[in-house]
């Protein structure tokens, strides 16, 4: 439970990164991960009780390819799942 929740807050930050990277509205952060506003918002204010982390992995990665900074963070994130599996 305690590695999940570890692995959880990276992700979470990965994408708050990105909404700061990427320097677009939550809306439209939401529309590239494949999640409505009110999911984007949920992610965004770190509330991990609404998200399984296949979920939020999912979500993650579908921002590949959006900044070079970002692709680094999704690769390092990558990793770490490989290494626990």
């Amino acid at each position: 439970m305690q590695l999940r929740l570890i692995k959880s807050s990276g992700v979470f930050a990965g994408i708050v990164r990105a909404h700061v990277l990427l320097s677009i509205p939550a809306k439209e952060l939401g529309e590239k991960m494949g999640l409505d506003k009110s999911k984007t918002s949920l992610i965004l204010n770190y509330r991990m009780e609404f998200f399984t982390i296949d979920r939020l992995l999912a979500s993650f990665f579908a921002l590949e390819n959006s900044h070079r900074d970002l692709d680094n963070k999704i690769n390092d994130i990558k990793k770490i799942f490989l290494m626990a599996a």
